[in-house]
């Protein structure tokens, strides 16, 4: 749901699979892909996200942002306040603002170095 600025940068960007069990037939491949056409982001109904990037930093970056989307939305479901939804104009406009998936430099030069840093100051085994 588009409730934070994080959210708002999946606007219209989040396409959904639901779950066939252990993926083991072959033939989902084929719906999966259908049902993620040309989002970069896939929800897996009972598994979990799936994204799909042109780079490991804008993986990364995408992951990062969704995970505080869904965290946003959780803990606002959970005062059980009406949510408030901005209109679908709002929602449309900040995608092409912040989120920029292709375009050169994305994130490798804007996010991907600050979340590098964060990381090392967190836990510098994962670059083992």
């Amino acid at each position: 749901m588009p409730l934070s600025q994080h959210a708002m940068m999946f606007y219209g960007r989040v396409a959904y699979h639901d779950s066939e069990g252990f993926a083991i037939d072959l033939a989902e491949r084929q719906r999966l892909a259908e049902d993620l056409g040309a989002k970069p982001v896939m929800i897996l109904r009972n598994r979990g996200p799936l994204i799909a990037a042109q780079s490991v930093p804008e993986a990364f970056n995408m992951m990062f942002n969704l995970e505080k989307a869904m965290r946003a939305q959780l803990s606002a479901m959970a005062t059980g306040a009406e949510l408030v939804v901005p209109p679908p104009a709002v929602g449309e406009q900040i995608p092409s603002v912040v989120y920029r998936p292709g375009q050169p430099g994305y994130p490798e030069t804007t996010d991907w170095p600050a979340l590098l840093r964060m990381l090392d100051r967190l836990d510098p085994s994962f670059r083992e």
